[in-house]
């Protein structure tokens, strides 16, 4: 809890206490108490080839993001990083443990079952009945990644979670990617920012942006990502709400036309992130984000 609420404790060898102490009662529990939940992945897969009928409805007339195969550092730099253009990355995390680990989800619930996380119950962030709770790693598994959904079932997601901070085993099987040492700062390069996004299907992230570079990194099942040029802002109504700036009201999978007739001129971007694949999303471009099976993403923000 201590780490959770953003409070660790140091000791004169910088060494945080209270991420050792976690890491020492789940060794605890995981001698005398743990019970594996003995649970996979490939339960619920989706086959690539089957993925086509799991989308959800695509706005017409999308273009789809380029592919580009573990693209040199420079060549990245030249073609996307600097002119600010999406694309999706294939072959770059080939030589993360997570790749193999992660498919298990009794992996989880060994190292961190019973360590305390934040996750968001309702359809999304926006929505009137969306809120926020703090359970164990396990019970967020059990409860919510295994559970099967229908429309009105509140769905439980850790969403935009420095979980790799409190849990150095999992920091421990990613690799922050060579890309991430760009910058258009002049000032020097710090280490990114790394977020977890864990859940079941249909998950969603709303149509918003955000003010810094992000590589959105698919380890665990796929999702569905539409994307709008920062050029197409005034036709994607952002909310007034100060909070909400970031965010669009409109929903790009049935989109109300005639509340928002403008945002029929945005030009529409889009993609499937499958395992092992990621995503380049330049600062401001705006993404939509859905889940189309369980899924485990990670996030690197950077300047």
């Amino acid at each position: 809890m201590g780490l959770l609420l953003g409070a660790p404790i140091f000791d004169e060898n910088d060494e945080n206490i209270l991420s050792n102490m976690g890491i020492d009662l789940m060794k605890y529990f995981n001698k005398y108490i743990y019970v594996s939940a003995d649970i996979e992945y490939n339960n619920s897969k989706i086959e690539a080839t089957s993925l086509g009928q799991e989308l959800l409805n695509v706005p017409e007339n999308c273009k789809e993001i380029s592919t580009c195969e573990k693209p040199e550092l420079s060549y990245f730099n030249d073609k996307f990083f600097k002119p600010c253009i999406p694309v999706k990355l294939i072959g770059c995390i080939d030589h993360w443990p997570a790749k193999t680990k992660w498919t298990n989800l009794d992996y989880f619930i060994k190292i961190a079952g019973e360590r305390t996380i934040p996750v968001e119950i309702g359809a999304h962030y926006v929505h009137e009945n969306w809120t926020q709770k703090l359970m164990t790693m396990r019970e967020f598994i059990m409860n919510y990644v295994c559970k099967e959904y229908d429309e009105e079932s509140q769905r439980g997601y850790l969403a935009q979670h420095t979980l790799f901070d409190q849990l150095p085993q999992l920091r421990d099987d990613i690799i922050i990617p060579d890309y991430c040492a760009l910058t258009d700062d002049d000032e020097t390069n710090v280490e990114p920012e790394i977020n977890a996004w864990f859940g079941p299907k249909g998950t969603l992230s709303p149509l918003h942006y955000d003010p810094k570079h992000n590589l959105l990194t698919q380890v665990i099942g796929s999702k569905q990502i539409i994307l709008f040029s920062p050029d197409d802002s005034s036709y994607l109504y952002p909310y007034d709400d100060k909070l909400l700036f970031n965010t669009s009201q409109v929903d790009p999978i049935s989109p109300n036309l005639k509340d928002y007739p403008e945002f029929g001129k945005a030009i529409k971007w889009y993609c499937v992130l499958k395992p092992g694949e990621m995503l380049y999303i330049p600062p401001k471009w705006w993404h939509h984000v859905v889940s189309l099976e369980k899924s485990f993403s990670v996030s690197f923000w950077w300047r």
